[in-house]
């Protein structure tokens, strides 16, 4: 599940085929919102990435991170 919005993020880590995760950039300030317990536990969605990329202000007024 994604940390922020708590849906399934499709994480294929655990598949034999490297999962999408791998492939993408996930934003530093991004991660540094996560707890230590999220951090290397949990992939965070690609919508959630776009998201915060597109419009980081309403990302982090959504789930009270500003």
């Amino acid at each position: 599940m994604c940390p922020f919005c708590l849906s399934d993020n499709a994480c294929g880590v655990a598949n034999i085929e490297p999962c999408w995760c791998f492939n993408i950039i996930v934003p530093r300030e991004m991660l540094a919102l996560l707890s230590s317990e999220q951090k290397d536990k949990m992939c965070v969605c690609r919508q959630c990435i776009d998201w915060y990329e597109k419009d980081r202000s309403g990302f982090l007024k959504k789930f009270h991170l500003s």
